[in-house]
């Protein structure tokens, strides 16, 4: 552990837990000042009736500086501490014991880094001339879920589906239709692309090694769920990796937004409390946040958020319905769905890959459960989609979640036969789309706003009623999800008429 983390991870320590760490605070440093100066970022919760000015200023003296970065909302801040290593460690954590103690801190933790899970095991993905649509379209894992025969029942019309990854390229063909706008919390603005920096950000030797990972995910969940609309967020960097405060930020926004279900195919070996409460509350508000399991062949280390109690884990099969030799599995998995591609050769076998879409308007085969989270998430979007009027007196928002994954999970298919060394460590079993989405009602259109099964005069006198600005997601009448309800509305419900 670095100088830097052992500052940070004592100070979490102190603050969540006040455990009696004194030295460990200062990485065991001391001495005159200006000995070394540490760089770190913490995120602080601040106690009800303060600010946090009141957790700046009595630490400003003892720091070289502070700056308050960012807010999450809800009194939760990211800050940035630059400390001498000369200072005196036992008056520092005087400071932040008194504050503790006073509530008004909270909690606080090392904002610490998640990863896509292909690129911590260097996973990449791989092109050719012979990978197209086609091969995109009839991939082993659609047949093996069902995906198309369930398309008459359910296709996610009128479903948002948040991808928070490292981008999508929305000028893929795949994309030309059903994207809702999105946020880029690496460079701050609203232009979503999936790019490649030529930098090697996290040192493994491998540059731009997770560029397309963001593109493929939402390819696969349109593989689904063809209707669902697509909610680009980015906090994920070229080499896949992002810090665990965006990953924070991003969900609330995708809440906020109008997201139905988000897709974290991403993780880390540590948990956040930044993170758990924005999953929490997403769950509450009646999203579906469904991550990957992880690529470490193991169930000893979990993967945060996966192992998250209000979130959904997937693990990874392959063509034969096997445990993915890669995929980690145990007690936190709540279903399975393929994310294997076979090798011979050290070369993929085509009509055993999975298949998704890449930036360029290409196409190329991967692995990882980063994909089987892609499967999962466009059901979760088929099986939200037959129940436009949740949140209702039955199944108000607060009980959502769980309902469209009790379908998942009861629609899935048993393979613990197939995997006895894997018994009770697979959840549910394997996805089948067909199976789940046949348990509900059938999904009505996007424009067919009174659930008539047609789109006509009445759908119009409600979409007219509607007229105006609406908060994205909040209202049916606004088909595009813009947070207007204005004339490309209009034309979308009149090309659906009848």
């Amino acid at each position: 552990m670095t100088i830097r983390n052992t500052l940070a991870s004592a100070l979490l320590a102190l603050v969540a837990c006040l455990t009696p760490s004194l030295q460990a605070f200062a990485g065991g440093a001391g001495g005159g000042a200006g000995d070394d100066v540490l760089e770190f970022s913490l995120v602080v919760c601040v106690g009800p009736g303060h600010t946090i000015n009141d957790v700046v200023e009595p630490l400003s003296p003892y720091m070289v500086s502070i700056e308050v970065e960012d807010s999450l909302g809800d009194n939760k801040y990211l800050v940035e501490f630059e400390y001498d290593t000369g200072t005196d460690s036992q008056q520092v954590l005087a400071v932040v014991i008194d504050l503790w103690v006073a509530g008004v801190i909270v909690w606080g933790e090392n904002d610490i880094q998640a990863q896509a899970p292909e690129g911590r095991t260097d996973s990449l993905w791989f092109t050719g001339l012979a990978i197209g649509g086609d091969q995109y379209d009839v991939q082993y894992a659609a047949p093996t879920i069902q995906a198309d025969q369930s398309i008459p029942q359910a296709s996610g019309s009128g479903v948002t589906v948040a991808i928070i990854d490292t981008g999508v390229d929305l000028t893929h063909p795949l994309f030309a239709k059903n994207t809702v706008p999105g946020w880029d919390f690496l460079m701050g603005t609203a232009t979503i692309v999936d790019p490649s920096d030529g930098i090697d950000n996290d040192g493994d030797g491998l540059i731009d090694e997770m560029v397309g990972h963001g593109t493929f995910v939402a390819s696969l969940v349109r593989r689904v769920a063809r209707d669902a609309a697509i909610m680009p967020i980015r906090i994920l960097d070229s080499d896949g990796a992002g810090q665990q405060y965006n990953l924070a930020s991003a969900i609330n926004w995708a809440v906020s937004h109008g997201a139905d279900v988000i897709n974290l195919s991403l993780g880390s070996n540590g948990a956040s409390t930044a993170v758990a409460e924005a999953i929490q509350s997403a769950k509450l508000a009646g999203a579906v946040v469904v991550c990957a399991i992880g690529n470490d062949s193991t169930s000893v280390q979990a993967q945060y958020p996966a192992s998250d109690a209000n979130a959904f884990a997937v693990a990874a099969t392959d063509v034969n319905d096997l445990l993915a030799s890669f995929s980690n599995y145990g007690a936190d998995v709540d279903m399975c769905a393929p994310g294997a591609t076979t090798t011979f050769g050290g070369q993929p076998v085509l009509a055993e890959s999975i298949v998704g879409a890449i930036p360029g308007g290409g196409f190329a085969i991967w692995q990882g459960s980063s994909f089987s989270t892609a499967f999962v998430s466009g059901l979760a979007a088929c099986v939200r989609s037959q129940h436009p009027e949740w949140p209702d007196a039955t199944t108000p928002a607060t009980a959502i979640a769980d309902a469209v994954m009790a379908a998942v999970a009861a629609g899935a298919v048993d393979i613990e036969e197939l995997n006895p060394t894997h018994a009770g460590k697979l959840g549910a079993g394997r996805i089948n789309v067909f199976a789940s989405t046949q348990l509900g009602p059938q999904a009505p259109f996007v424009t067919d706003l009174d659930s008539s099964g047609a789109v006509g005069g009445a759908d119009l006198s409600l979409f007219l009623a509607d007229w105006g600005d609406c908060a994205p997601g909040a209202c049916p009448s606004d088909i595009n999800r813009d947070g207007f309800i204005d004339g490309a509305d209009l034309s979308i419900l009149f090309a659906n008429w009848g």
